[in-house]
């Protein structure tokens, strides 16, 4: 949708100021999305999930001993929902994140109102009989917004975010020293005039989160 044409750029600058720093970087489309195959109906949650498990796995079998995961909107929900997925995580962000899939699909809907103005919406209304959702750019399927209406970001288990030792990961070393990568982090990014969602603060205020 109209997020992900926004974003694409800036994860792109991205992914290339991660790699002159010497950090490797991998970027993917979900399944339906972007350049990856299928359209919004073959699109799944648990698909999505299970996508970012696959991309830290193959972050590891190319050698990275430590692996941080970066979400961008809706992507850093849908990080929180994979982590347990994904093994052993020595960092995540959260950019801007949506509270809530819920939060996301509304947000969009009122965007979708907006952008094609109040009288049209009115005659496409961006939920229809059958449950799917119009938003700028994309029509989610009723099981897909279903799905999605059921994420939230402070789901995550941090238990996850935990440093790796010496002797947990084979393969090569990061070109960077080690001790110049934070053992374990949790970050979250938001513009000056958005508060971080109240049940994420309340999760990394906790005494035993980084």
């Amino acid at each position: 949708g109209a997020e992900y044409l926004s974003a694409h750029r800036t994860l792109s600058l991205l992914a290339s100021r991660l790699a002159e720093a010497g950090v490797a970087a991998f970027r993917f489309d979900y399944a339906g999305t972007g350049d990856s195959a299928g359209g919004a109906v073959d699109a799944h949650v648990d698909d999505w999930l299970d996508s970012i498990a696959d991309a830290v796995a193959l972050v590891r079998q190319a050698g990275a001993r430590k692996v941080g995961v970066v979400g961008l909107r809706l992507g850093a929900t849908l990080a929180s929902a994979a982590a347990t997925r994904c093994g052993p995580l020595q960092t995540m962000v959260w950019w801007d994140p949506c509270s809530s899939g819920a939060s996301f699909l509304r947000a969009q809907r009122a965007l979708f109102a907006v952008s094609v103005g109040q009288h049209v919406a009115a005659q496409r209304p961006s939920t229809v009989a059958d449950g799917s959702v119009e938003i700028p750019g994309v029509v989610f399927p009723a099981d897909l917004a279903a799905s999605l209406a059921k994420l939230d970001v402070a789901d995550v288990d941090l238990s996850v975010v935990s440093p790796v030792s010496d002797g947990e990961a084979s393969g090569q070393h990061a070109s960077r020293g080690d001790d110049e990568i934070p053992s374990q982090s949790t970050l979250v990014l938001t513009r000056h005039d958005v508060a971080i969602p109240g049940s994420l603060r309340a999760l990394l205020d906790r005494p035993d989160v980084a």
